[in-house]
Parts: structure tokens; sequence; C-alpha cells
């Protein structure tokens, strides 16, 4: 099978009252594309659409210049590793890996070669008689990852194959897939609702809401500049204002949002009197237990209103004329003395401060 690139081309599909719209998006031979969604945004259908268990009602799939649109399921070339795993409970992980094998290697040396290979490599070799029953949930992936191997598939679909692992075992698989796929060069689309395991997986991250892309591009883009109040929430940018363009500078804006004003640089052409919504990530806001000084652009005075561990953070919760939340290491919250009821400067960083026009 020759890898090449997949292109989806104005993907329209209704499913009762569900409908997928316009979906275009292109995945290189070797590219990661992980897409991000809240439940019901239409993730697994596009996936299933992909590999042909539903019929579009519009659009066009191309694998490799291949037109793959009206093609069976069983002819696409398409490795899908689903969240069920969806292993044969009657045959053992070789058998299931076997299993999978073009009809051509099946019962041959260099079939068993390969399955060989495959226990191998997904570190299954002393697991090769069990049936999945006998198993635990990371071993059952690995065994779904070999077997969507065994196929020599030109494209790679993953449904949300993690969603019932604990994070360590997510996150070795999830490095494990990676390597697996850079090595093959076999484009990849796969499919989670975890942001910190879209951030490590993906070449490329795209938004689905309601059955639409949303927003497609590099993970630091879409983390760092959504281009909707909907992208800024989902991705964790909590703080979102809603605000008016006081006066217009070269290279940006002034702001006002409540009772402050900020300054932000932005390429977007504002005009005076525009509204618009401002956002910051929390680990963006630098927290400070200095008063700020009169003049100061950016600072604003505020009070801590709760502190919760955060992994290996600590989550403020600020007021501050409005609500705002920031991330600060364990060791600046005790060397700072960041206490219930503190009054703190936090800098709102221009660079860090993103301008979105959608409401």
């Amino acid at each position: 099978m020759i890898i090449g690139r997949l292109l989806l081309d104005s993907l329209q599909l209704r499913l009762g009252s569900f409908n997928l719209q316009d979906v275009d998006m292109t995945v290189h031979p070797g590219e990661v594309m992980v897409i991000l969604g809240p439940n019901g945004a239409g993730k697994s259908v596009l996936l299933e659409a992909i590999a042909g268990f539903h019929r579009l009602g519009k659009g066009r799939i191309y694998l490799g210049g291949q037109d793959l649109t009206y093609e069976a399921a069983e002819n696409r070339h398409i490795g899908f590793v689903f969240q069920s795993y969806a292993l044969f409970p009657h045959l053992s992980v070789s058998e299931n890996i076997h299993f999978a094998l073009p009809c051509s290697l099946r019962g041959s040396s260099n079939g068993l070669r390969k399955v060989g290979e495959l226990l191998e490599r997904f570190s299954l070799l002393h697991l090769s008689k069990r049936r999945p029953k006998d198993l635990s949930g990371g071993e059952k992936q690995r065994v779904a990852l070999a077997r969507a191997l065994a196929t020599d598939p030109a494209l790679f679909l993953f449904d949300e194959p993690f969603a019932a692992m604990d994070a360590p075992i997510r996150m070795n698989l999830g490095e494990e897939i990676r390597a697996m796929l850079k090595e093959t060069g076999v484009p990849a689309i796969f499919v989670t609702h975890d942001q910190a395991e879209a951030q490590y997986l993906a070449d490329k991250l795209a938004i689905l809401h309601e059955g639409r892309l949303i927003q497609t591009g590099c993970v630091s883009e879409v983390f760092s500049r959504p281009a909707n109040v909907f992208t800024a929430s989902f991705v964790g940018m909590e703080n979102i204002y809603e605000g008016v363009i006081t006066e217009v500078l070269s290279g940006g804006a002034l702001v006002k949002t409540g009772k402050h004003c900020l300054e932000v640089y932005t390429a977007i052409s504002l005009a005076l009197g525009e509204k618009v919504n401002i956002a910051i990530r929390p680990e963006d806001i630098v927290v400070d237990c200095t008063r700020s000084k009169s003049g100061q652009k950016n600072i604003i005075q505020a009070k801590i209103i709760s502190i919760m561990p955060f992994g290996p953070m600590f989550k403020i919760r600020f007021e501050a004329g409005w609500p705002v939340c920031a991330y600060v290491t364990k060791q600046e919250c005790v060397y700072k003395g960041f206490v219930l009821g503190s009054l703190v400067s936090l800098h709102f960083p221009f660079e860090c401060l993103h301008v979105i026009r959608d409401k």
C-alpha cells in the first residue's frame, strides 16, 4: 500500500438529528491530526465516516490520491483502533493479530514472522497465548494496536483509545503510538477529549463543535490564539473578558473591560468603540506579592479568594473587579507567602493577551 495524504473535501453527513457539516481536512504522511471536542461534537462519527461505516450525504474522501468516497470499508486499508478494543474474545493474542494480516500472509512463514515482530514490538510475547479476558486494559490496547498495524494500513484512526486507562499508562502508550507513526510514516487521526493528551500527541489540532470544524492549526496556535470564545474556553483559557476598544494604537489597542483598561498587541485591525473579548491563559499571568504602582500598564491589584492544589501547580483565584484564575508553582506560592486574603499584583503580559471578535 502506497502511503499518501488524507484529504477530506466538504464532508456532510446526517445521522438522525445530528449533522456533520462541511468538514475539510488534510493530513500528510507521518502527521498526527488530533481532533478535540466535547461529548456529542461528532468526533467518532467523523472517524466512522472516513472508515466507510456511514454513507456521506455530500463530499469526498481521498487517500493517497485514491477516491474512497464510495469504497467498501474493508477495501480502504484503514487501521481503526477503538476505545472498546474490539478484540475477538475466542482468539488468543497471537490469533487476534494473525487474523488481521492481509490474506496473502495468513498461515505463511512471512506472516508468522510478522506476528512475532509485532508481539515483540508491543511487549506481548509473554502474553501471546492468553485470551482477551485475561488481559489488563493496557495490554488489550497493545493488542489492538498490534492488530491494527498488522493490516499494513495507509491510514490510522484512533477513537479515544486511552479513555479507560490511568494517566501514566495513557502517557506511555501515547508516546509509543507517536513514535510508531513517525517510524511508519502513516498519517493518523486521533480523537480525544483530553487536552493534555492532545498536546503531546498532535502535530496539528482540530476543534470540532456541533458537527463543524471551528479551528485547525498547530497546537500552540490553537491553545494560545483561539479563533472564538468557545475554543478559548474549551482549551482552558479560563480568563475571558468582554471589553470595548477605547484607543487604537500602532499594532494594538487599549481595551476597557469592567473598571480596568488593558493594552493589547494584535495583528487584527480594530476600530474605536468596537466590542471584543480578550483572553489569557492562567499560566501566563504573573502573580507578585508587591503592590502595583500607579500608572503601570497591565498590572492590577487583586485579592486571593482561593488556593487549590492543581497537579504540580497551585490554582489561585482572585477578585480583581472581575474574577481571575492563575497558576503558580508550589515553590512560588510558599516563597511569596500567598495565603487567602492576600493582596497581590497581577501582571497581564501584552504578548499573552489575545483578542477575540467572536462572542
